[in-house]
């Protein structure tokens, strides 16, 4: 019995030890379940606070785009309304305009219609006074025919014979002899003149090569001149449109173009950058910028000395310009400046000598050779061209005649202007003044680039190597890459039906976009 109470009583305590166990558990696990409980509505609350943000953010994001299309929209808008606007003044504008015309040929019109009216009435008048004067004649002939015996036109035509027979005989016999008498002191005095002045003005005539040398300090410089893979020559050939020969020729460097003044101003942006040292392609663009910016001033420096060597003054400004562009022209292979200086000094010379104006000698023999400066192929077209760019200039009525008068050469009613005549002979019949096989170079090299210039998008083109290459830069804004070869091949299309060339052209075109912002 004992025994079976203390297995009572431990089971007992051990059922008391569990219960109490699963008591303290079910606490514990009700204690966990509140605190999961807990955080997970903490949780919730945070995500929808989240949330709620979010959404406020993605819907301000929206209001600031949907202003910001707005505003586009409405700049656009107001862009179109704009333009609209303009169209709408520029319709108005040519309807006045129209309007005004129409008022005017209506005007012209109605003063046309009445004087045509006026001049109907005074040939009416005029027909009426001239049959009033023929019945007077016939009644004054009828008068004198019945006092004399004999018909008007027997004793007209008796008298005639007399007189005129008499003054034949007399005037061919005075005329024979004078003529013979002054043509030959004419003669023999044009003779000692003209020898004379040809003494007088005598110059060693420079030819025109399409060829300048430009001298080096040294003979490394043609290193950089030619830069790393021949980049430095590349880009100098390109910007300046000439070709540059480097050659064992010692401290010497040579540009050939068959233009003298890309030529001209080549050599001076090389004669620059040799002088600088610092040979790249970015300071050989700002080196031929610069040449073409300061050729303007060269030439009115050449033009200034021509027309004082000349002695012509009183000049405008835009003729000095237009005399120093002739020294970068040629004629024949004679430079056109050295010509109309030669031709001035030969007529002033014989102006003073026979008594003639000799101011305007000179000046007319300088300023005739202005047209040859406008490229221009039959000496007609030229001389006209002179002419027109005279009256422009303002130059007097006297040097316009005397210019005109080379058309009608030793026949011209103008003194000074067969001087200017004989002095233009004189200077281009001189031995060695002409070289005619230059000039048909020349002149096909203007061909081609003219040509080009001709192709819509073309802004430049620069004849190279003799003509055999043709280097055409287009303009980057109208011309896209595929229309680039469209232009090359429209440009050698029409070198292939306008020009005459031997042998084959190779048509470069370049097409390059280049942007430069300032950072202040």
């Amino acid at each position: 019995m004992p025994l079976i109470d203390s297995v009572a009583a431990s089971l007992l305590a051990a059922a008391l030890v569990v219960g109490l166990g699963w008591l303290m558990g079910r606490r514990v696990y009700r204690r966990r379940v509140e605190a999961a409980d807990g955080v997970g509505e903490q949780r919730i609350e945070s995500a929808e606070a989240e949330g709620r943000a979010r959404a406020a953010a993605h819907e301000e994001e929206a209001q600031v785009r949907i202003a910001v299309e707005r505003e586009a929209l409405e700049i656009e808008l107001a862009a179109r309304r704009a333009a609209m606007a303009r169209e709408e003044g520029r319709f108005a504008e040519r309807q006045r305009d129209q309007q005004e015309k129409a008022g005017t040929v209506t005007r012209k019109a109605r003063h046309v219609e009445k004087r045509a009216d006026e001049l109907l009435e005074a040939e009416r008048h005029l027909e009426e006074r001239a049959s009033r004067l023929e019945q007077s004649e016939r009644e004054y002939c009828v008068r004198l025919e019945g006092l004399s015996g004999l018909s008007s036109a027997d004793v007209a035509s008796e008298l005639r014979g007399i007189a005129a027979e008499a003054a034949r005989v007399d005037s061919e016999e005075e005329a024979r002899r004078i003529h013979g008498e002054a043509l030959a002191a004419a003669e023999r005095r044009g003779r000692e003149i003209l020898a004379y002045a040809i003494q007088r003005v005598a110059i060693s005539q420079t030819p025109e090569l399409t060829v300048e040398e430009v001298e080096l300090p040294a003979e490394e410089m043609k290193g950089r001149i030619i830069g790393r893979e021949g980049r430095n020559i590349r880009s100098f050939e390109r910007e300046a449109g000439v070709d540059l020969v480097v050659d064992d020729t010692p401290k010497r460097v040579f540009v050939s173009c068959f233009d003298p003044e890309r030529r001209a101003i080549a050599c001076a942006a090389m004669e620059r950058l040799v002088i600088d040292g610092r040979i790249h392609p970015a300071r050989i663009e700002n080196a031929v910028g610069r040449a073409r910016d300061e050729f303007s001033g060269r030439v009115r420096l050449i033009g200034q000395q021509a027309a004082f060597d000349c002695r012509v003054f009183g000049a405008s400004e835009d003729l000095i310009d237009a005399i120093g562009r002739m020294s970068f022209r040629s004629d024949r292979g004679q430079n056109l400046l050295q010509h109309c200086r030669e031709v001035s000094w030969v007529a002033g010379f014989l102006a003073a000598n026979v008594g003639a104006d000799e101011a305007l000698a000179r000046r007319a023999g300088l300023l005739h050779g202005l047209g040859w400066t406008a490229g221009l192929q039959s000496p007609s077209e030229m001389l006209r061209a002179s002419l027109e760019q005279l009256t422009v200039l303002g130059e007097s009525v006297e040097v316009i005649e005397a210019v005109e008068g080379l058309r009608r050469g030793p026949t011209a009613p103008s003194l000074v202007g067969v001087l200017v005549d004989v002095g233009k002979t004189v200077s281009h019949n001189r031995p060695g003044a002409r070289k005619d096989q230059l000039e048909r170079y020349l002149r096909r090299m203007r061909e081609i680039e003219k040509a080009a210039r001709a192709i819509d998008g073309v802004r430049e083109a620069h004849a190279l190597q003799a003509g055999r290459e043709l280097r055409v830069i287009v303009d980057h804004e109208s011309v896209d890459d595929a229309r680039a070869w469209q232009v090359s091949r429209e440009v050698a299309q029409k070198l292939e039906g306008d020009v005459t060339y031997p042998g084959a052209i190779r048509v470069t075109v370049i097409r390059r976009t280049r942007v430069s912002v300032i950072a202040h």
